[in-house]
């Protein structure tokens, strides 16, 4: 095939998979693939199901003036500007009307089903005719308060107080506000109070970017039109997700004009062409491509770590275009096709063992991990491929003298020989620095500090957080990373179960354990307890006979507690039910506190000062299938195993690429040459961090994979390139660009303001300097004392 069918047969395909890309490609957040058990896999699904809950797409907005009705007013105009747009599920200022009537419609003909959770023991001890006297006396003293009219006309239907009873339970779940003039404020009256309910998850940066300016904008009119001071707080997932992005965009676009820049200042060097750093990309961006629409096209997914990861991908199948490159140009009088063909052993050994490093992370019984593993075998050997056969198409073969060699680049390269050659008459002294490189790991690795703490790379606004904390603090919302599951394989079960965990939680509550919680439990019980409460209640002998008489003993009129007495002859409405509540106006309440995940049900309670999730677990023992769930614990829990994991599987993979290596070289000498520079430079850089008392992350050891996989490509190109002086120092001078086009890849991420960011940075530009310093050295150590440069 002619290099013109080449490259059009690949821009054909390029555009093709181009296409499916963005018509298919959706990468998937979801956390349960890097999860080893089963227990694990469970708890991640319905944490990621609660980073999507109501409560995480609320905002509590709290507006203060000295004026409380100034207050109040601009609460109202923001909520109806806010309503009017389109991202904006609601807008709550007061309680809802709706709910009100709701509650009395669902509960009152159901209020014998909801009287007691206890109801065997308590019918013995409530309905005693002394009981009944004070419960006659505390209704008769009601009905000197203001809501003296409300009380007339739910005592004569219950007088027991079965209705109140679940008024009470509700009242417990809202926020402990008040409300002037409809809108809720703060028990101080300092504040009012808005809750702002998005249609987008919380860390959906563009559109809540969108609520949050049209907030800052209809807030800035009001209080320019009002006639008192007013000053408005916010509280919100949404706020910090859309921080962080923003702030993160800035740097990596700064990074990324300055890798650019450093970039095309290498290429226009040594190579006198940026064309040539197009040429030298484009097989690492085919690479991705084709992994992402292999692992899309045959699996139906790509996880967004996966893509993440595989980007790094860049950073080593580059070393392969520019090692053909550097040498097309360096050797004027030979072809690109020839230059390859020589080449192709290098080249397919180092893709080789960089496919060897990550086929570890493939072995493990992390489904996350072979993905990764598998979306990196894909993309190398892609890049490889279009490093040998498309790459010559665009490299025209020419005469002697129509391809100049750069100035720099033939002075560069004949003086990185020269400083080779003084190394190998220097060899007892040399055999010093790899000595110094052991040494340093004997000491350092055993005082790294892992820290797997996941917020640390987290590099949250400080006002952001105080503003955060002042207005949870008026407002004393659940704290959203503390909550106990409780599942069942049907809704019936998980309420059930969830009967008795709201049981132990008020236990809990009531010895200071926790100072509160939020339940589904305050609406709806099960079944069985419903139909317990009516049959105890049914049970009590002649129990409209003793009401009658306690209440007449109070000054009561008899005749007037009829609707009691025909309420308990009557057959109620069947058992409430979740159903029921999901078709009404309360289903807001019941949404976030009961998930519906397929083939499972879990009622969710959110906890108020869960300090001791440890002890708060130890009273729940016993309960099946109920798991206190503290969101930073778990996720430091996944980040530690992510971190081990990988360090264990950079261990298998080093003995796959001594394992290929020995197959190729067949002796020691040169194989441990290609492969010891990679090791030198993983435990040089881990003992560097220790020796500066830097803690060491997971993004730490994901890049040292990326390192370790460029180290054994230079040791391998090196080796390869040994035997012939001028072969020698076109690779070596490949070798300084391949170095010097990562580290501004990736070195430059170090001056990042993010701890993730720097962290990649970091190891990535440590250690590729590393690498091109100690691949030559350990080849002079172990080139045999007769063999020549």
């Amino acid at each position: 095939m002619s290099d013109r069918a080449i490259r059009w047969a690949f821009a054909v395909g390029v555009v093709a998979f181009a296409a499916y890309a963005v018509t298919h490609l959706e990468l998937s957040t979801d956390i349960t693939g890097f999860l080893p058990a089963e227990s694990d896999a469970e708890l991640a699904v319905l944490a990621s199901r609660l980073s999507d809950s109501e409560l995480t797409r609320t905002m509590i907005l709290t507006i203060g003036s000295p004026r409380l009705d100034a207050a109040v007013d601009a609460a109202r105009a923001l909520a109806e500007r806010m309503r009017a747009h389109g991202e904006v599920a609601r807008v709550a200022t007061g309680v809802d009307p709706d709910q009100l009537e709701e509650v009395h419609r669902l509960y009152f003909p159901r209020r014998h089903y909801f009287w007691s959770e206890s109801p065997e023991d308590e019918a013995r001890e409530r309905f005693t005719p002394e009981a009944l006297r004070r419960r006659a006396r505390e209704v008769k003293n009601s009905l000197a308060l203001p809501t003296a009219t409300l009380t007339k006309f739910l005592a004569a239907g219950d007088p027991i107080g079965a209705f109140e009873s679940v008024i009470a339970r509700l009242g417990d779940e809202r926020p402990p506000l008040d409300t002037h003039d409809g809108v809720f404020v703060t028990p101080e009256r300092e504040h009012a109070v808005l809750f702002l309910t998005t249609h987008a998850r919380a860390f959906d940066s563009k559109p809540q970017a969108e609520v949050l300016a049209h907030l800052d904008e209809a807030f800035t009119e009001i209080a320019a039109a009002s006639d008192a001071p007013l000053t408005l707080e916010a509280s919100g997932t949404n706020r910090f997700a859309v921080a962080a992005e923003a702030s993160i965009r800035r740097d990596v676009h700064a990074i990324v004009a300055l890798s650019f820049v450093g970039i095309a200042i290498v290429f226009l060097a040594f190579f006198r062409s940026v064309h040539f750093f197009a040429l030298a990309i484009f097989p690492s961006l085919s690479g991705i491509l084709f992994a992402a629409v292999v692992m899309r096209a045959t699996t139906g997914r790509l996880d967004g770590v996966t893509m993440a990861f595989g980007a790094s991908l860049i950073g080593v199948a580059i070393d392969y275009s520019i090692h053909v490159l550097d040498h097309y140009r360096l050797e004027a009088r030979a072809a690109g096709r020839e230059i390859v063909q020589r080449l192709r052993p290098s080249l397919v050994l180092g893709a080789l063992t960089t496919m060897a490093s990550f086929a570890g992370l493939a072995l493990t019984s992390f489904p996350g991990f072979r993905e990764i593993g598998v979306f990196a075998t894909l993309g190398v050997a892609a890049a490889l491929g279009v490093t040998l056969w498309v790459l010559p198409a665009f490299l025209p073969a020419s005469e002697e003298g129509d391809r100049a060699v750069p100035p720099l680049a033939r002075r560069v390269s004949v003086g990185l020989g020269a400083f080779l050659d003084r190394l190998a008459q220097r060899r007892g002294a040399l055999a010093v620095v790899p000595l110094l490189c052991v040494a340093a790991a004997i000491v350092g690795l055993p005082a790294l500090d892992f820290d797997d703490d996941l917020s640390r790379l987290m590099s949250l606004d400080p006002e952001l957080r105080a503003e955060e904390e002042r207005v949870r603090a008026r407002v004393a919302r659940e704290e959203q990373g503390r909550v106990v599951f409780t599942l069942g394989t049907t809704e019936e079960e998980a309420i059930a179960r969830n009967d008795a965990v709201a049981a132990r939680l008020d236990e809990a509550a009531a010895m200071g354990e926790i100072d509160g919680f939020r339940s589904v439990h305050a609406l709806l019980w099960s079944r069985d307890l419903q139909q317990r409460n009516l049959a105890a209640l049914r049970g009590v002998p002649d129990l409209a006979d003793r009401v009658e008489a306690a209440f007449s003993a109070e000054g009561f009129r008899a005749e007037a507690l009829a609707p009691f007495r025909e309420a308990l002859a009557e057959e109620p409405p069947p058992p409430l039910d979740a159903a029921t509540l999901r078709d009404s106006p309360l289903r807001d309440l019941v949404a976030p506190l009961l998930l519906d995940l397929g083939d499972r049900t879990a009622a969710v309670s959110y906890l108020r000062g869960a300090d001791d999730p440890a002890a708060l677990a130890a009273r729940l023992d016993g309960l099946d299938r109920v798991h206190v769930f503290d969101q930073k614990t778990f996720m430091n829990a996944i980040y530690r195993e992510f971190r081990a994991t990988t360090l264990q599987q950079i261990g298998v993979g080093c003995a796959l690429v001594i394992l290929v290596l020995g197959v190729r070289y067949r002796r020691w000498r040169p194989a441990l040459a290609a492969f010891l520079p990679s090791l030198l430079v993983a435990g040089t850089t881990l003992a560097g961090f220790a020796a500066i008392g830097a803690p060491i992350n997971l993004l730490h050891v994901t890049s040292l994979v990326l390192v370790m996989g460029i180290g054994v490509d230079y040791g391998i190109f090196i080796v390869d390139s040994a035997g012939d002086r001028a072969h020698l120092e076109a690779t070596l001078l490949s070798l300084l660009l391949s170095c010097l086009t990562t580290v501004f890849v990736f070195g430059t991420l170090a001056i990042s303001e993010h701890a993730a960011l720097r962290a990649i940075g970091a190891t990535t530009g440590v250690g590729v300097l590393l690498s091109f310093v100690l691949a030559p050295v350990t080849l002079v150590l172990l080139r045999p004392a007769t063999e020549k440069a």
